[in-house]
C-alpha cells in the first residue's frame, strides 16, 4: 500500500510537470501516455519543467502556508491552484504585499469553507442555501466518477475569477533604461545613496526600484532613487525609506 501511495504521488508530480509543459489543464492519461512516448522530451525539458515545477509549488506554498486546513490540500483541488499560479506567473502577475496576500488567503479560506458547507448538507440530504451556487458548481467538479478535462477547466475559471483581482501585472521592463539613467542623475539635487548617505558619482551610481520590481514595483522614474551598487545589491527585494 506504501508503495502505491508514493506511486500516486509521483503520478501527480508528473501531472503538473506536464501541465506547466503545455501550460494549462490536461486530460491526465492521454498526457502522461503521450510524454511516455520515446522522443517526447528532452533531458533538458525535463531539467526546465523539474525547476519551473518546484517554484510553482513554492510560490503556493509561500502564499497560502496553511492549505493543508482546507479542502485545496485534496489532489482534485490543489492541483486546479498550482497551475493557475503558475500560469499567473507566466502572465507576470502577482500578490504585491502581504495585504494582498492576506486577503487572497482569506478568499481562499472561504470559498473551501463554503464549498464544504455545500458538501455537508448534500450528505445530509438537504438543499444548498441561497448564494450558494457557485459553491454547488465548484464542487461538482470535483465529485464526478473521473477528473475530466472540463471539469478543470471550469475549477481553474472559478478559481481565477476569485483570485485575479488582487494580483498586480509586474512591469516589462526589468532595468531602467539609459534616458532614465540621465533624467534621473539630472533631476537629483543630493547625490547621495538613498541607504548609507554615501556621495555618489556618474560612473558608479545605480538605480534602486524605491517599491521592489519583485513586488510589483515599476520600472519609473517616480520609484526611481539613486543608490550606490553595494547597498543596491544588499536591499534585495525590501522597502527602505529615502536617506
Amino acid at each position: 500500500a506504501s508503495q502505491v501511495a508514493r506511486m500516486k504521488h509521483v503520478e501527480f508530480i508528473c501531472e503538473i510537470m506536464v501541465s506547466l509543459h503545455q501550460e494549462d489543464v490536461i486530460n491526465k492519461k492521454t498526457a502522461l501516455d503521450s510524454v511516455m512516448k520515446p522522443g517526447s522530451l528532452t533531458a533538458a525539458q525535463v531539467a526546465r519543467l523539474r525547476a519551473k515545477t518546484v517554484f510553482a509549488l513554492n510560490r503556493v506554498r509561500r502564499m497560502f502556508p496553511d492549505i493543508h486546513r482546507t479542502r485545496f490540500s485534496k489532489i482534485s483541488d490543489y492541483y486546479s491552484l498550482v497551475v493557475l499560479i503558475a500560469k499567473f506567473e507566466a502572465e507576470r502577475l502577482i500578490l504585491s504585499d502581504r495585504r494582498r496576500n492576506k486577503l487572497a488567503w482569506e478568499l481562499l479560506t472561504a470559498f473551501a469553507n463554503g464549498v464544504d458547507d455545500v458538501r455537508l448538507r448534500q450528505k445530509k440530504a438537504q438543499g444548498s442555501k441561497s448564494g450558494q451556487e457557485l459553491y454547488r458548481e465548484y464542487l461538482l467538479t470535483v465529485l464526478e466518477g473521473t477528473d475530466e478535462i472540463s471539469h478543470r477547466r471550469k475549477r481553474e475559471e472559478i478559481l481565477r475569477n476569485l483570485l485575479h483581482s488582487l494580483f498586480e501585472r509586474r512591469d516589462e521592463n526589468r532595468l531602467f533604461s539609459e534616458e532614465q539613467r540621465r533624467i534621473l542623475w539630472n533631476t537629483t539635487d543630493n547625490r547621495k545613496c538613498r541607504s548609507c548617505g554615501k556621495p555618489l558619482t556618474w560612473s558608479e551610481f545605480t538605480i534602486d526600484h524605491i517599491d521592489p520590481f519583485c513586488k510589483g514595483g515599476r520600472t519609473r522614474l517616480e520609484n526611481a532613487a539613486l543608490m550606490c551598487g553595494r547597498c543596491n545589491s544588499r536591499k534585495g527585494n525590501r522597502r527602505l525609506r529615502k536617506h
